[in-house]
């Protein structure tokens, strides 16, 4: 009798091994909302030679042909700022002005005194927009760049700014 128990539950157990699982329902994955890549904002001195750097510190100047190299070393960045402004002219192209805090103009104006009739490189979210001579010494601290954004341009630019930063 404990035989027959025993191969009877045997049977059980294989034969349920050999049934095909059942498929097990996979929660549906949640759309996740695309973030904007962060805004970095740098002035970078132009360098003269691309000798030992990266290709990515070579760049096109924006809307022109000019290639540029970046000196390594960062001179302002994000912390720098205290406000960015879009400015609209009348063919719908934005002029972008950056107003540095109290820090930011110091360093710009002992970058100014240090590295004079040197070029300044304006780098925004990964591409060079404006190439600008720095001036004997700056009063104001607000940065005007001469090169003309498209409304395109200026909107993508103006997505990964800090509300903190903007008007």
């Amino acid at each position: 009798m404990d035989k027959r128990l025993l191969f009877l539950g045997l049977a059980i157990v294989g034969l349920a091994a050999c049934q095909s699982p059942q498929p097990v329902a996979k929660p549906e994955p949640v759309a996740e909302v695309a973030k904007p890549d962060p805004f970095v904002f740098r002035i970078h001195l132009e360098a003269k030679s691309a000798d030992g750097l990266d290709d990515s510190l070579i760049q096109d100047l924006q809307g022109k042909n000019d290639v540029l190299i970046l000196d390594p070393v960062v001179q302002l960045e994000n912390s720098d700022l205290e406000k960015v402004e879009f400015i609209k002219n009348k063919t719908e192209d934005v002029q972008l002005s950056l107003t540095l805090t109290k820090v930011g103009l110091k360093k710009l104006n002992t970058l100014a005194k240090g590295k004079k009739r040197k070029s300044i490189l304006f780098y925004i979210n990964g591409k060079v927009y404006e190439k600008m001579r720095l001036d004997a010494s700056y009063k104001k601290p607000v940065l005007k760049m001469k090169t003309l954004l498209t409304a395109d341009q200026a909107e993508k630019i103006k997505k990964t700014i800090p509300t903190e930063l903007l008007d």
